[in-house]
């Protein structure tokens, strides 16, 4: 009886040692970067699932029950995630917020954007902070080292293994960054400008050449109105902006008016704040990156080859 004892505490030791941490990210891209560096030790549960929209989110039972038992809540922050308080207090959670976005330099968006088309559009309020930081690979550097410093404060015996998985890791932003910005500085299209619906990737322009002039602020919810879509023409002729980017399937008919009625060129979708389901092209933060750039890419040898066929070029 007593050996019967010792093993069962023995085997409740064990099981108590190898488990793994249960964390809840506030959106994919956070629970990609998590994966990375907690891999086999962290069981990861996402709020906002892959290719859904953060901005019209709302949690789900489910997703609160997920809160429950949860060790780490791993979020953006920048009021990115305007549900957080309601679902931490239905949920009863008593674990831990870990704010992937401390120490990032962040951009503040003019007074006149946070209330130029709020009068017409649905948003969310994000107050005067752009949350979007992800779209610079240097600032998932640093998301990626709260991570894995938050992992490691709650589970400190694998904290060797969160360190090298996260240098790894760090390593492969670095590469795609630089990647990024020698490919984007070696396009012949320069200077590099497009018209976004959303105010979206402020971050990557303020690395990269490349310029994103939006139509929306980066939270609206709805589609331009006939007063935003009169204001277009005049941004592409004072700017001599040649191509427009989709960032949804749904935006695909504004998208086809300005190209018909302006006559610039569809350059395809780019992903602005979740990425894609497993298996499928663009299914990781790193891959996010990489599938807007070849699509930026793409974007300007349809404008280049649209002049030479022309005979503009």
């Amino acid at each position: 009886m007593k050996k019967l004892l010792l093993s069962a505490l023995f085997a409740s030791s064990l099981s108590l040692s190898f488990a793994e941490l249960n964390v809840v990210t506030s959106f994919s891209i956070l629970e990609d970067i998590t994966a990375n560096i907690g891999q086999d030790k962290v069981k990861i549960t996402s709020m906002i699932k892959r290719n859904q929209n953060p901005h019209n989110y709302e949690p789900t039972m489910s997703d609160i029950q997920s809160l429950y038992n949860a060790d780490l809540l791993i979020i953006n922050g920048l009021n990115f995630e305007h549900w957080l308080k309601r679902a931490t207090k239905q949920s009863n959670f008593k674990g831990e917020i870990v704010t992937a976005s401390d120490g990032i330099k962040v951009i503040h968006l003019a007074e006149d954007e946070q209330h130029h088309h709020h009068h017409d559009h649905h948003h969310h309020d994000h107050g005067d902070t752009d949350p979007h930081v992800w779209q610079n690979p240097l600032n998932g550097i640093i998301m990626a080292n709260n991570i894995a410093k938050a992992l490691s404060e709650k589970d400190p015996e694998n904290s060797e293994f969160y360190a090298k998985n996260l240098e790894a890791y760090q390593e492969k932003l670095h590469q795609v960054d630089q990647t990024i910005m020698n490919s984007l500085n070696d396009n012949p299209s320069q200077p590099l400008k497009g018209i976004v619906l959303h105010d979206s990737y402020r971050y990557f322009s303020e690395r990269y050449p490349m310029m994103f002039f939006p139509v929306l602020d980066a939270h609206s919810l709805s589609e331009p109105s006939v007063k935003v879509f009169a204001g277009i023409q005049t941004m592409i002729k004072d700017n001599q902006i040649p191509v427009i980017f989709s960032e949804s399937m749904e935006q695909s008919r504004f998208v086809n008016t300005v190209v018909k009625d302006y006559h610039i060129t569809d350059g395809g979708q780019l992903i602005s704040d979740t990425i894609m389901p497993k298996g499928e092209p663009c299914d990781s933060y790193i891959g996010l990156l990489e599938c807007n750039l070849n699509t930026i890419n793409q974007a300007f040898d349809k404008v280049r080859k649209a002049k030479d066929e022309s005979g503009l070029l």
